[in-house]
């Protein structure tokens, strides 16, 4: 079993979209998107059938080690469910003290996605 480093070849193609979720509600996403990155992986098989279009978690792979560097804001996406009052004093809310601002508010860390989408680089780093 080897170690491998997978990046993405082209800027901007990384998404790291973390799930809160509330009983009773449906999930907050608070997405941030990153100019580049990269995993250590130690595994490469479950890139066999990697489609460019669609991309991958890369937390479904067994990782040693990442970085993501230069993100470039963040996005929430609230239910529908919610009213329109309550999305606007939590995205204040977020905005002022992040995700712990969620947290005491009753939302729970749920799920983290990191999706890499295009074209990868991946290069065998040690064994």
């Amino acid at each position: 079993m080897g170690k491998y480093k997978i990046s993405t070849k082209e800027k901007n193609k990384i998404v790291e979209t973390e799930f809160y979720y509330k009983q009773g509600s449906d999930s907050i996403k608070v997405s941030t998107a990153y100019r580049s990155g990269w995993v250590i992986a130690t595994e490469q098989e479950i890139l066999n059938d990697y489609n460019p279009k669609v991309g991958i978690d890369v937390r479904s792979l067994e990782l040693e080690d990442h970085s993501f560097l230069d993100g470039r804001g963040d996005d929430i996406e609230f239910p529908d469910s919610l009213p329109e009052e309550e999305k606007d004093r939590l995205s204040d809310m977020y905005y002022e003290s992040g995700t712990e601002g969620l947290e005491d508010e009753g939302w729970e860390h749920d799920d983290t996605e990191v999706w890499f989408v295009g074209e990868l680089k991946i290069e065998k780093v040690g064994d």
